[in-house]
């Protein structure tokens, strides 16, 4: 499973993932208060290989992948999810440029960075998210190809 600590909540959250099988849709939260995980509404998709990263308040899972164990294709999301911890809702955002996985993120200020990927070969791209507009602009590619794990 990914997994991102979310600062505003104080809470270290899981978020979708690989159980060996299949991709996962499921969310957990874990309160260190408390010592225990619990179950949050599922992401609307099952994505394997995803970015997650926190920003202005909410979670964000972008891209990824569904397959299975007994289906060797890949399908690869050009989409995102943006889940408020307020209402326990997971809403998709605006498309990527196109559908990748493994993407490297991070939050600056107040926008995402996703960086590299994988989409059947290794990207050098930059894309920006601004959550205000709902909106993906290119950026300056990466000097080198890149994918996460």
């Amino acid at each position: 499973m990914n997994i991102i600590f979310f600062f505003c909540e104080y809470r270290l959250y899981a978020v979708g993932g690989r159980d060996g099988a299949t991709g996962l849709r499921e969310t957990e939260s874990f309160d260190p208060h408390t010592n225990r995980w619990s179950s949050c509404a599922p992401m609307q998709k099952r994505r394997g290989g995803v970015a997650v990263a926190a920003c202005n308040g909410f979670l964000f899972a972008i891209g990824g992948h569904e397959s299975s164990a007994t289906n060797k294709s890949t399908v690869r999301f050009d989409d995102g999810e943006r889940y408020d911890p307020r209402c326990d809702q997971w809403t998709l955002i605006t498309s990527l440029n196109r559908p990748k996985e493994a993407l490297a993120i991070a939050a600056v200020y107040d926008k995402l960075y996703i960086v590299g990927g994988f989409d059947g070969k290794v990207l050098d791209e930059v894309e920006k998210y601004d959550p205000e507009k709902d909106k993906w602009s290119k950026v300056k590619p990466f000097a080198y190809s890149c994918f996460s794990f």
